[in-house]
């Protein structure tokens, strides 16, 4: 999975989570980059995880540009 297809899929698992709540795309975006923000925080700065870790920033972007 790419980073766009990533993010999609990751903001599209949020809705579903959140859908019951009558949550705003908005706040659904703002869920999303949370998790990501948690597994950048968990990569840290590892260097063998460094690979990992330019993927998940790619996805982050890409959710913001949803």
């Amino acid at each position: 999975m790419n980073p766009k297809e990533k993010a999609t899929w990751i903001v599209h698992q949020m809705y579903g989570a959140l859908f019951h709540t009558n949550a705003e795309p908005a706040h659904v975006k703002q869920c999303a980059l949370i998790a990501v923000d948690e597994i950048l925080v968990m990569i840290g700065g590892k260097w063998k995880l460094h690979e990992q870790r330019n993927i998940w920033n790619e996805v982050k972007k890409e959710i913001e540009k949803l």
